[in-house]
């Protein structure tokens, strides 16, 4: 037996070394086509002898370990390693804010009591509503400074009675901050007048549905617009558009009860061309309605015919309302013989 026994050992034992050599085999092969992972955290992406990953730029090395999504450092800027989602934008924010703090620090260089001056009142003597187009800044173009123009902008420089941010904007220009003028300016290549020349009506889409005002000003100018071709048309019509915005404002209860109430108020139309930076006046000043009832027969005859009777028609019928209303309470007021007194219907025209 105990020959037997030692014949055997040597036999056990080497087969015992297979077997540990063949598992650590195994083993090692899993570590180079699996990712390791530190002990109490998520597997990392860095293979068995591979070399070491830079440092990270813009995430920390704790975030990226962390279950969660890596988050930028504020105010850091990206090399492009491990960079995340956020990156970008961040860096274009801060760019933005360098140069905010750069302006910042001119204009107190300029005038140390600036921003003091500025926080403490406003008191714009213009409104401005003009397109939403980036390359129609409205302070730039008149040379004015911060505080110095109240700024309503939209695609398409409109001014319709039942927009109410245009109309809630106009009202406490006119009511609060009492401006003198307000500028109704659009400006030639104007893509939301391209726009009501070109699009179907059935295009989908709110711009197609916000253009329809221009495309009112288009049907009723047709005759004039289809001698033009190409820019030529487009621009006539931001022209004629303009002046359809000049007689919503001027129309409007803001500043009809403006004028009523001998407030200094002129509404004003101009159009800006992008080729020279040039503002062209296409209205001069309406103070009243009798100014804007003048200047409607004046531009009968040039391709505004439409507004013309518009603005005719509006000023008679006003003039009829307000006629029938005084002459009802002059009848109210009137004692009968037995002394009652006789009462008209209201709200009622011959």
């Amino acid at each position: 037996m105990r020959a037997s026994s030692s014949l055997l050992l040597p036999s056990v034992t080497a087969a015992f070394q297979r077997i540990l050599r063949s598992s650590a085999a195994v083993s090692l092969s899993r570590a180079r086509t699996q990712p390791s992972q530190a002990p109490g955290g998520p597997p990392s992406e860095q293979v068995l002898g591979a070399p070491a990953s830079p440092p990270q730029a813009c995430c920390e090395r704790e975030n990226a370990q962390a279950s969660s999504p890596p988050r930028p450092t504020p105010g850091a800027m990206c090399n492009g390693d491990d960079c995340s989602a956020r990156c970008v934008p961040e860096a274009s924010l801060q760019s933005i804010l360098a140069s905010n703090r750069r302006w910042a620090s001119e204009q107190t260089q300029h005038d140390p009591n600036f921003f003091t001056k500025l926080k403490d009142q406003q008191m714009p003597e213009w409104l401005w509503i003009g397109c939403s187009d980036s390359r129609v800044p409205a302070n730039e173009l008149l040379g004015l400074g911060p505080g110095e123009v109240f700024v309503q902008r939209n695609v398409g420089n409109l001014a319709t009675h039942k927009d109410m941010n245009v109309m809630s904007c106009m009202e406490y220009a006119v009511t609060v901050l009492k401006v003198k003028h307000i500028i109704v300016c659009g400006h030639y290549g104007c893509g939301a007048v391209k726009g009501a020349l070109t699009l179907p009506c059935a295009t989908p889409g709110l711009v197609n549905l916000w253009i329809q005002d221009i495309r009112d000003t288009r049907d009723k100018n047709i005759e004039v617009l289809r001698k033009l071709r190409g820019p030529e048309q487009v621009d006539k019509l931001v022209e004629l558009n303009v002046m359809r915005q000049v007689f919503n404002v001027c129309t409007s209860p803001i500043v009809q009860q403006a004028w009523d109430a001998g407030q200094t108020l002129a509404v004003h139309g101009l159009v800006y061309a992008l080729s020279d930076g040039i503002l062209k006046q296409l209205t001069p000043p309406v103070t009243s309605l009798r100014d804007f009832e003048e200047f409607s027969h004046e531009q009968e005859l040039d391709g505004l015919r439409h507004l013309s009777l518009s603005v005719l028609e509006h000023m008679s019928f006003e003039r009829e309302a307000l006629r029938r209303s005084s002459m009802e309470r002059q009848a109210s007021q009137q004692p009968q013989q037995d002394g009652t007194a006789v009462t008209a219907p209201a709200g009622r025209f011959a």
